[in-house]
């Protein structure tokens, strides 16, 4: 009689020998001790065998290895090459293997502290998701309200060094997302705030880049997490994550849900200088939020092939009720109150292909991504005007995204790493917006035609890049690239058959120098331009009502801001502390500023107009 155990021995053992042993191992900076991402390991006999790149804490496999003498080598730029002579008859597991910098070279890779909640250098800041105390709530904007280089105001608009105009992305890739809020935090590996993009990133957030990376899966096995998370402010997380990982396909699943109850109270005092009038107002805002996500990924890597397609859905909910009220004097009574009931219902999905082929490991490699993503939504809305129910408004989007993007990277005999690439974005928009009022002697509701609307949008970006990375000499390493953008946009009221078309042709330098003083300091210079093309909501002229006092209308002639940008930094490093220092300067031309008006009743309209220039340090 054969028991399962012996069973499941066997079946084991004849899996070994069919698929052959596996290598695995960690690349680390021998100094910092930080994890090297994309460090090249290739296996050789006489010949090249196989290889693979490090993943972003710097882990490494080669699965499927025959019995046999093999050369493993193990490089990255700007590190001294490492080899060993292997006998292989199962799997190995060599640790951690440490790589000695020889020169350190910018933009050559991302690395991740193991033990520091945040890295940070002239292009970027990394956090680390889950060492930051922010992440057991679920919510990315406490974790980056912690970031002395970030600010999120009482309306959750996100400012990089008091820019808001910021390019958020989810794993490289654009998305309809508009609200960090509503993007499940389960799956985070890290988050990177890019303040001097190079020229593969888009061209666009002149404040900045918001990438969130999502985990990855490397080591063969099954895996399952469960997860759950709360605070003493009534937010509820939660999830499971399943995998799945045979050495060539990997498949990863998970169900994420999330519950958040967020009161507050503010005041504002506005003074009209002209007329000398003040108005003391207080608002106090209810929010409740629920969210619910699922996603899916099968990947695939064999050899020199990799391939993989990532789905997720997503149902984000939000309830929000507010009472505005208002006086003429600070201890006066109430002149006007105003109580708000809005309701914001989404469905989103997005989809993402990618393939990848790796000529040489590290050296030169081809890659396609595809992603497409949608929001589908509903804003209807109660308004309470004096104690009387006598408005109402409903509101509903669609906004898409489809891009496509092909990047070519090769390094050169002379150590130049080469960069060159396309890509195509299309976005486009379909929005509706219905207002009524009450008319109370007849008990019905009447549609206003001065603050309904319907709108279409559309826009095309096709762009081309070409970078080069290198040293010139020991201790001095740059970066320089180039980027061309042609736009097309429409913008369509259908209410009033008003439509206006623009075209541009827009190029975007990039330039980054490092020179390592000694072994503890290095100084970087950085140049760089952003563009910050105008949403649809600061080009529709129609009028929307924020409260009792305040309107908002946009200006559909409003043109894109172009903005050049230098920044210098200091690192100090030795051991486990690092002190970084920057100074940064910008220039914007036809920058898009807030304007305040007065009307004829005493009321403020908020629009948008282009200045001439806009000088920030």
């Amino acid at each position: 009689m054969t028991t399962p155990q012996l069973l499941n021995s066997q079946e084991k053992q004849k899996e070994s020998s069919i698929s052959g042993g596996h290598i695995t191992g960690k690349i680390i900076d021998a100094k910092s001790g930080e994890a090297l991402e994309y460090a090249s390991v290739a296996l050789k006999k006489s010949a090249p065998v196989k290889g693979t790149l490090t993943n972003v804490t710097g882990l490494f496999v080669i699965n499927q290895i025959p019995e046999g003498d093999y050369t493993l080598s193990v490089e990255f730029m700007g590190y001294n090459k490492k080899e060993f002579v292997l006998s292989i008859k199962g799997n190995i597991d060599l640790g951690t293997i440490p790589l000695e910098p020889s020169s350190k070279i910018l933009g050559a890779a991302t690395v991740e502290g193991v033990k520091s909640a945040k890295n940070i250098n002239i292009e970027k800041s990394r956090i680390n998701f889950d060492r930051t105390a922010g992440s057991a709530t679920g919510n990315i904007l406490n974790v980056l309200k912690s970031q002395p280089s970030v600010t999120v105001d009482n309306e959750n608009n996100i400012y990089i060094r008091g820019n808001k105009n910021i390019l958020l992305l989810i794993d490289g890739r654009p998305t309809t997302h508009t609200s960090l809020e509503s993007i499940p935090t389960g799956n985070i590996s890290h988050i990177e705030i890019i303040t001097s993009p190079d020229a593969k990133y888009d061209s666009e957030g002149s404040g900045g880049i918001i990438n969130i990376v999502s985990k990855t899966k490397l080591f063969e096995g099954k895996s399952l997490l469960a997860r759950y998370s709360t605070d003493i402010h009534y937010c509820y997380n939660g999830g499971v994550d399943v995998s799945l990982n045979n050495g060539l396909w990997t498949f990863d699943m998970g169900i994420n849900s999330k519950y958040d109850h967020e009161q507050t109270e503010s005041n504002i005092i506005r003074e009209l200088h002209s007329t000398g009038q003040k108005t003391w107002q207080n608002i106090i805002s209810d929010k409740r939020t629920n969210l619910h996500s699922a996603y899916s990924t099968i990947s695939y890597s064999r050899g020199k092939n990799q391939a993989g397609i990532t789905l997720n859905g997503m149902i984000p909910n939000f309830h929000l009720e507010q009472d505005i009220s208002g006086r003429e004097t600070e201890t006066g009574p109430e002149t006007y109150s105003r109580h708000n009931s809005i309701w914001f219902n989404r469905k989103s999905f997005s989809g993402a292909g990618f393939y990848k082929r790796i000529f040489s490991p590290g050296k030169k490699e081809l890659s396609f991504d595809i992603s497409y993503s949608k929001t589908k939504g509903s804003r209807p809305a109660n308004y309470t005007i004096d104690g009387v129910y006598s408005q109402r408004s409903w509101g509903g989007g669609s906004p898409n995204i489809f891009s496509f993007q092909s990047d070519y990277i090769k390094v050169t005999d002379s150590k130049i790493k080469v960069e060159s690439g396309v890509k195509y974005t299309k976005r486009w928009n379909t929005f509706e917006y219905d207002f009524f009022k009450l008319d109370i002697p007849s008990n019905e509701w009447i549609k206003d035609i001065s603050l309904s609307n319907d709108l279409t949008h559309k826009e095309q970006i096709f762009a081309l890049y070409e970078s080069f990375s290198g040293k010139l000499s020991d201790g001095f390493a740059f970066k320089a690239g180039l980027r061309a953008e042609y736009s097309t946009s429409l913008f369509r009221q259908y209410s009033t058959n008003d439509q206006s078309e623009s075209s541009r042709l827009s190029l975007f330098p990039s330039v980054t120098f490092r020179y390592s003083l000694a072994e503890k300091n290095s100084l970087s210079l950085a140049y760089n331009r952003r563009v910050t093309r105008p949403a649809y909501p600061q080009l529709n002229p129609f009028v929307n009502i924020i409260d009792q006092v305040t309107s908002e209308s946009g200006n559909k002639n409003l043109r894109q801001e172009l903005t050049d940008k230098i920044e210098a930094a200091h690192e100090f490093s030795q051991g486990k502390i690092t002190l970084n220092s920057s100074i940064y300067y910008s220039h914007t031309r036809d920058y898009i500023a807030q304007t305040t008006q007065i009307t004829s009743d005493g009321k403020l309209m908020l629009s948008y107009t282009n200045i001439p220039s806009y000088n920030k340090v």
